[in-house]
Formats: C-alpha cells, sequence, structure tokens
C-alpha cells in the first residue's frame, strides 16, 4: 500500500507526533509511506532525519503562499501516485477536499481525513457551517482523535448523510519513549537545588492559555519555577509580563523543542491551561515520563488525565494554584497521582491507534 501523509508541520506538535507514530508503524509492516507539506517555514520542518530513519520521504511546498492554484495543481499531481492519502489539518482539508474532487477514473486514491479539535474559528459563524458540510463531503472516511472531537464534529455538521463517514480512533504515545527518556532539562534552564519546575507543552496561543499557569506561579514560593516548550504570538506579551511581575528568572520560555520527553523527565508537574483540546496528547506524554498531569476540565483533555482531582475550570488561576500547591508540598499524594497517571496513559499507545488506522486504510481500500 502507497500512503501520502498531508499536514503541516512535519517538527512539532501533536499531529506531527500522530503523524510521525503512524508512518513508522505503517513502515514497519512493509507499506510505503511519505509525506507533504505545505509549510516551508524552517523551523516547522523537520531537519532531525527520524522519518529519513524510518523509511519516509518528506516533500515540502514550493512555495510559501499556501493559497494558491499552484498548490492545489501540485497536490492532484502528488496523491494520484497513493492509494491513501491522509489530511491533517486546515487549510490542508480544503486541498484535500478540493483534489478529492478531481480524483483518477477509478476512484484511486481514497482520501481521508482526521479531526484533531472540538473546536476551530469556523465554528463561530453559522454559515461555515455549510462549507465545511461541503469539504468533509469530499472525503471518503473522517476520523475523529476521541469522543469530545466526533460529538462536537456530528453536532456541528448536523447531517445525517455524512454521520456514515465519520468514526473514532484515540490518539496515542510511543510509551517506551517517555518512559525510558534521559533527564535533560538542566542542559536547558541550569538548574538548581531545591527548585520546582512546572512544565507547559504547547503553542504559546490563546487556546493553550499560558497566561493562566504563569499567575498560579506568581502565587507560589520564589523556588517554583515554569517551563514553557513550544512557540507563539503570546511570547512578546509573557516576556513583557514575566519582566514588570519580576518572574522573568522564574519563567524559561525553551522555545519549539524536538525533544520535549527530555525536559519531562525533570520536572515536577505537567499543565494544559486548554480552553479547548480534542484530546491532549501531552497529558498522556507527561503521565508517561512519570510526573502528574493537571489540566482543564474540557472536553478531549479530562477524559485522558482521568482524574477529577487534577483538573480545573479555564482561566481558574485559584483552582490552578491549589492542586499544584498539594502536588508539590505532598510527596506521598504527588507519588500516588504519578502511578495513577502511567496506568491511566497505557490506555493511549501508539500501537493500538496506527492498527486500527492501517485496517481503516484496508477497509476502505477493498
Amino acid at each position: 500500500m502507497k500512503i501520502l501523509h498531508f499536514t503541516g508541520s512535519t517538527a512539532i506538535g501533536g499531529v506531527a507526533s500522530i503523524v510521525y507514530e503512524l508512518s513508522k508503524y505503517c513502515t514497519s509492516r512493509g507499506h510505503n509511506v511519505d509525506q507533504l507539506s505545505m509549510c516551508n517555514e524552517p523551523h516547522l520542518i523537520d531537519s532531525s532525519g527520524k522519518y529519513e530513519d524510518i523509511g519516509v520521504r518528506t516533500f515540502i511546498s514550493p512555495t510559501s503562499n499556501r493559497y494558491t492554484y499552484r498548490q492545489l495543481k501540485s497536490l492532484i499531481k502528488t496523491m494520484r501516485e497513493y492509494d491513501i492519502v491522509h489530511v491533517h489539518q486546515f487549510p490542508e482539508q480544503l486541498y484535500g477536499a478540493l483534489a478529492s474532487m478531481l480524483k483518477s477514473p477509478n476512484n484511486i486514491p481514497k482520501v481521508i481525513t482526521t479531526e484533531h479539535s472540538t473546536w476551530n474559528n469556523r465554528r463561530n459563524y453559522k454559515l461555515l457551517k455549510y462549507f465545511d458540510r461541503w469539504m468533509y463531503s469530499n472525503y471518503d472516511k473522517i476520523v475523529c482523535i476521541s469522543p469530545p472531537v466526533y460529538d462536537s464534529l456530528v453536532k456541528w455538521l448536523d447531517n445525517d448523510r455524512l454521520i456514515n463517514k465519520i468514526t473514532t480512533i484515540t490518539n496515542g504515545i510511543d510509551i517506551n519513549k517517555y518512559r525510558n527518556a534521559i533527564n535533560n532539562l538542566e542542559d536547558y534552564v541550569g538548574c538548581t537545588d531545591g527548585n520546582k519546575y512546572i512544565v507547559m507543552v504547547g503553542r504559546l496561543e490563546h487556546p493553550k492559555d499560558p497566561i493562566t499557569l504563569i499567575k498560579a506561579i506568581k502565587n507560589l514560593p520564589n523556588n517554583v519555577h515554569a517551563v514553557f516548550c513550544g512557540d507563539g504570538y503570546l511570547k512578546t506579551q509573557i516576556e513583557a509580563s514575566t519582566k514588570a511581575l519580576n518572574m522573568k528568572h522564574r519563567v524559561h520560555l525553551l522555545g519549539n523543542v524536538t525533544n520535549p520527553e527530555t525536559i519531562l523527565k525533570g520536572c515536577d508537574v505537567g499543565v494544559l491551561s486548554s480552553y479547548w483540546d480534542g484530546f491532549g496528547l501531552v497529558a498522556a506524554e507527561y503521565m508517561t515520563a512519570g510526573i502528574p498531569s493537571v489540566g482543564t476540565n474540557v472536553p478531549g483533555l479530562k477524559e485522558v488525565i482521568g482524574d477529577q482531582d487534577l483538573l480545573f475550570e479555564p482561566g481558574d488561576v485559584e483552582r490552578l494554584t491549589i492542586i499544584l500547591k498539594q502536588l508539590l508540598e505532598n510527596d506521598n499524594y504527588r507519588n500516588s497521582k504519578i502511578e495513577n497517571g502511567y496506568s491511566q496513559a497505557l490506555n493511549f499507545t501508539s500501537e493500538k491507534m496506527a492498527s486500527e488506522y492501517l485496517a481503516l486504510y484496508e477497509s476502505i481500500l477493498s
């Protein structure tokens, strides 16, 4: 089987992790897998050679402008070489839908897409419901990464004809990668004895709400530091805020990191303060790395964490502060949450996820 993943970033983020794990599984079972990215921004393109190491070729868009006829023409030409084209995220989903309309006469390739979030800005506008109905109708199958994503998509589309195309395959991670990682936190922040480190892995953007974590850190003792792995448009605001609050030495902005598991290993607690989250893959990564996973009580994230004690409402600085204080001051309590978290994370393995995707590929080709 020849499989093409059509995506944005190939280097960072939850989607990139899913694409890598899925590609690794499929190539190990004798299938040919390639990756096409419409994004040619250097910091979003993997240069580590990890895809090459598993036999996956990566093709990068020839232009930085995503919205051009040249992009569409290139995609149509490329995708006809494959049996399966698997599209991730928007605007790639739009191009996948347009290209799917122009398939070869034998209806090959089969085109599927994965919906990764419970929310996007299109859903702020009711008229765009009809646009989404058209877009998704051009796919052979639509995969949701969690039951909450499925529920939100079905409710948004509100279309009986599309429901039969929608299914759910839960995200997964490489358990051993995070469980056996080596602690390299000191290489990034210069650790000091007695300090505690609270980590957040994710974009520095509004949906991830990094500001709430900074406010909570301000309420905790001076030896408690925040470590952010990720970049985004809020970086400048965070730098200004931490300087104004005299917290610059307690907030470490590491930017995009290709090996976050080595940082998690040196931290004490992981936090996700998202306003919405399709699955919360990072929460499972925290738990597998051996730290408590604290997150917001939102669909897609609360199911992964699975522990009401470690959940807080979006933007609730006071509740987050209380949770962090309890975890940092009570070793027995923290250790029990670590043990429970690891057991919970075992429900979300990359092998289970990838085997279900491969079975889906085979079923729609048969």
